[in-house]
């Protein structure tokens, strides 16, 4: 058990450098492992880690996708845009100005996060697909 105790915090220090997807695997899967191994031994401690990390990067995924979606109305409006997620990391993106690139609408756009008190500095440049959504190609 002493084991699995001590992988389980392995896999958790590991999930600060990852996606929220990421993280939330990590974090869930570790968490299930103790729970599972403790209800039922080895066999419990498998079966509540992958509960776990399935649950997890669900989470983590949702998190994802909305901070993209708002991104997006930075973009759309061409305007700057600042949100806090649900994770409690907080976004500012700033559009640049309109160009095109192989005939599509493109914007640079920098973006400021500061992600478990680590400020970061993003910069790239989104496109217009022909859905009228943006889809980022570089950064």
């Amino acid at each position: 058990m002493r084991n699995l105790i001590i992988a389980a915090l392995g896999v958790s220090a590991l999930a600060g450098c990852t996606t929220p997807s990421g993280q939330g695997a990590a974090l869930g899967g570790g968490g299930g492992a103790i729970i599972g191994g403790l209800a039922g031994g080895g066999t419990g401690a498998l079966i509540g880690a992958a509960a776990g990390g399935l649950l997890g990067y669900g989470a983590g995924r949702v998190v994802e996708e909305q901070d993209r979606e708002r991104a997006a109305i930075a973009l759309e409006q061409n305007r700057q845009y600042e949100w806090q997620n649900s994770a409690g990391n907080r976004y500012r993106v700033v559009p640049g100005p309109t160009h095109y690139y192989s005939g599509r609408e493109c914007r640079d756009f920098r973006m400021y996060a500061d992600i478990e008190g680590r400020p970061q500095e993003v910069t790239g440049t989104a496109c217009r697909r022909p859905d009228g959504s943006w889809e980022q190609i570089s950064g």
